[in-house]
C-alpha cells in the first residue's frame, strides 16, 4: 500500500546526497566495518537508491535487523555501536536531512554560543557536519574566555549512558514541534525500533539511538536544545554533545544551574550521572581542559600499526574466512571482526 511521504524527502535528490554523507561523514572507525562493501554500493548506487525510494513509496521498505559490538572506552567500560545495513544508512541519513533542514532554524543560533558540536552542514553542503574539530576548539577557547571573565567556579554535568536512554515516544515528541509529517516520523520509529533490538541481551524496550551513525548524534542535538534554550543566571553554560561546562562566579551560583539542568533532564527522561557532577574552584583551566573529547577519539581516532601487528592480522582475517561453492564464508566471527576493525581499508585489496 503507497504511503504519502513529502515530495522533499522522497526525492532521489535527498538520497544520493544522504549516501554522500553516509561515504564523506567524520565517524571514519564506524565506517571502518563497512569499507569493503562502499566500492560495489558505489557502482550499483543509483540503482539501488531508486528501487530503495520505490520500496519506501509503496510501504514495502522494512529495516533490517542490527549487529551491536563493544569498543573499550579509555575508562575500561564498553562502548556500543550499532551496525546497520547500508541501506539502512542510507534510509537513516536521509531521515536525518529531511530533519535538520527543519530544525536548523532553531539550532543554529545556538552555535558557537552555547553548543559547539553536531552543527549541522546545510542543506547544500555534501558534509552533514560542520568539522568537529574546529567545533571542540571553539569549545575550549569558550570555555577559557568564560574563566577569564571571573567564572572560577566550574561543574561538569554528564548523563548515564545518553544514546542508550534516549526515550522514542520522548524523541518523537520533540521531533512533531518542526515535522509535521507522520509517514516519516512513523518510518523513524520503525527503524529506531528494530535496530535497538539488535542485542539479545537487552531487556529495555522502546529506548535508545544506534551509536555510530551521523543522524544519531544530530538527532541527540535536537533533545538537547533543551538544555541550550534555558537561562542559568550568571552562569556560563557550554556544550559539546553530551559534555556539559558551567562556569560561574560562586559555588552557589554554579549548584542553581546544575538544579535546572537536572530538573530538565528527568523531563526528557535522561538520568544525570551524579558521581561524576562534581563542583570545584579552579586555579589553571588548561588543566581542566582535554585535547581531544573522548567520544571523538573513540570514533574518530585510529591507533598507526606497525608493519609486524598488521601482518599478523591480516594472516587473522584470512584464517577467519574460507570460499564455500566460489563465495567468502566467515568461519570466526571473533578474529573476523577483531581483525577487521582494526586494519586499515586500502583500496583494491583482495582477501
Amino acid at each position: 500500500m503507497a504511503t504519502y511521504y513529502p515530495s522533499d524527502f522522497l526525492s532521489r535528490r535527498n538520497f544520493e546526497l544522504a549516501w554522500d554523507r553516509v561515504l564523506r561523514g567524520a565517524n571514519s572507525q564506524y565506517k571502518r566495518f563497512f569499507a569493503h562493501l562502499h566500492p560495489s554500493y558505489q557502482f550499483a548506487s543509483r540503482t539501488i537508491i531508486r528501487d530503495l525510494i520505490e520500496r519506501i513509496r509503496q510501504g514495502h521498505y522494512s529495516p533490517s535487523n542490527s549487529t551491536t559490538v563493544y569498543l573499550p572506552k579509555p575508562s575500561r567500560v564498553l562502548r556500543p555501536i550499532t551496525l546497520i545495513s547500508l541501506n539502512d544508512q542510507v534510509v537513516y541519513q536521509a531521515i536525518g536531512n529531511f530533519i535538520a533542514n527543519k530544525f536548523v532554524k532553531s539550532l543554529s543560533p545556538y552555535y558557537g554560543q552555547k553548543t559547539f558540536g553536531g552543527q549541522y552542514a546545510g542543506k547544500s553542503s555534501k558534509f552533514f557536519f560542520r568539522s568537529w574539530q574546529r567545533g571542540y576548539e571553539g569549545f575550549t577557547s569558550a570555555i577559557r574566555l568564560a574563566y577569564t571573565k571571573g567564572n572560577v567556579v566550574l561543574a561538569d554535568f554528564d548523563l548515564v549512558a545518553f544514546f542508550d536512554l534516549i526515550d522514542h515516544k520522548i524523541l518523537r515528541a520533540v521531533l512533531e514541534s518542526k515535522v509535521k509529517n507522520g509517514e516519516v516520523l512513523d518510518l523513524l520509529c520503525e527503524c529506531l525500533e528494530r535496530w535497538t533490538v539488535g542485542n539479545p541481551n537487552a531487556l529495555i524496550r522502546g529506548h535508545g539511538i544506534p551509536q555510530g551513525p551521523e543522524p544519531s548524534a544530530f538527532l541527540a542535538e535536537v533533545l538537547l536544545n533543551h538544555f541550550d534554550r534555558g537561562t542559568y543566571g550568571h552562569v556560563t553554560y557550554l556544550r559539546y554533545v553530551d559534555d556539559i561546562k558551567l562556569l560561574g562566579p560562586s559555588f552557589s551560583a554554579v549548584r542553581r544551574a546544575l538544579v535546572k539542568l537536572d530538573l530538565q533532564s528527568k523531563r526528557l527522561g535522561l538520568v544525570p550521572q551524579a558521581q561524576k557532577i562534581e563542583v570545584r574552584g579552579v586555579a589553571d583551566i588548561n588543566a581542566e581542559l582535554k585535547t581531544v573529547p573522548s567520544m571523538l577519539a573513540g570514533i574518530t581516532g585510529q591507533v598507526p600499526l606497525s608493519k609486524s601487528k598488521t601482518a599478523k592480522l591480516e594472516s587473522l582475517l584470512r584464517k577467519s574466512i574460507k570460499k564455500v561453492n566460489g563465495e567468502l564464508v566467515v568461519t570466526n566471527e571473533t578474529h573476523f571482526k577483531f581483525a577487521l576493525y582494526r586494519l586499515r581499508p586500502i583500496e583494491g585489496r583482495i582477501i
